[in-house]
């Protein structure tokens, strides 16, 4: 079975870094010698890893991508087994939460700074206000197309998508509910 799905470039270039660190750590120098690797090998990095004080996301990462590659490894049977199968992986906190939200009279003044008189402040005033309303983040933003308005009894609302152009579920339900 071939899983897709879409890895961004930053995200790509994360799991090569984090692919080097491990080979670096266990002295692995021929791809065939993944096939040496054993669970303990994978215990003592983790061990490692936390020892450099890493963050628990970072760590998981790290481990994730390292049990990604075994997959690959197992699907095409290159390898017997995925030895990061069964490693526990730190705990890391929820984020809910965690990201200072502005308050009403902040997002006034964001939205009444571009010069509402002039097209480049009109079009700032919209950045922002589709930013500040719907809660997206940039790369969303540069990703709305013509196609993600959508009209409900007059009322014109945004069909938000997130990186890879998903169709984010909250936007989608509260369209459907106005």
């Amino acid at each position: 079975m071939v899983r897709e799905f879409w890895i961004t470039p930053r995200t790509r270039r994360a799991y090569q870094a984090d692919m080097k660190d491990f080979m670096g750590f266990v002295g692995i120098r021929a791809p065939d010698e993944f096939r040496l690797i054993t669970r303990g090998h994978v215990l003592a990095w983790r061990q490692a890893l936390e020892e450099r004080k890493l963050n628990g996301a970072t760590v998981r990462r790290k481990l994730a991508a390292l049990s990604s590659l075994y997959e690959y490894l197992c699907d095409r049977q290159a390898v017997a087994h995925n030895p990061v199968k069964g490693v526990k992986r730190s705990s890391v906190e929820s984020y809910e939460g965690k990201t200072p939200a502005l308050a009403n009279s902040q997002a006034r003044q964001l939205l009444d700074a571009p010069d509402a008189t002039t097209l480049k402040g009109k079009r700032d005033r919209a950045i922002l206000a589709a930013l500040l309303y719907h809660g997206l983040r940039r790369a969303e933003l540069c990703a709305i197309d013509v196609g993600d308005l959508l009209e409900r009894r007059g009322d014109r609302h945004l069909l938000g998508s997130d990186v890879g152009r998903r169709p984010r579920p909250e936007a989608v339900e509260r369209s459907m509910h106005e």
